[in-house]
């Protein structure tokens, strides 16, 4: 058999593998950013709560209310800034 022949061959017999792991490659990155964009929306979230909760209480208002309006504001922050960097 010729190179060429062998070639051909191979290329037959692995190009469907080939294209199912490319395939769930691409699936994987698209997952692992959407995690990413997950990680960051509820580290904001977070923030805001650390920050609003404190806030809520200082100014004598009630902390679940704050962190809650604190949540929301980080959150809000977020999508700004992700919407910005776009």
């Amino acid at each position: 058999m010729e190179k060429q022949q062998a070639e051909a061959v191979s290329s037959a017999l692995f190009a469907p593998e080939l294209q199912a792991q490319q395939q769930r490659s691409a699936q994987l990155a698209v997952a692992a950013a959407r995690r990413a964009r997950q990680r960051q929306r509820g580290a904001s979230a977070l923030v805001g709560v650390l920050v609003g909760g404190p806030l809520a209480w200082v100014t004598g208002a009630s902390i679940g209310y704050g962190a809650l309006l604190g949540m929301a504001a980080g959150c809000a922050l977020h999508a700004a800034s992700s919407f910005a960097r776009r």
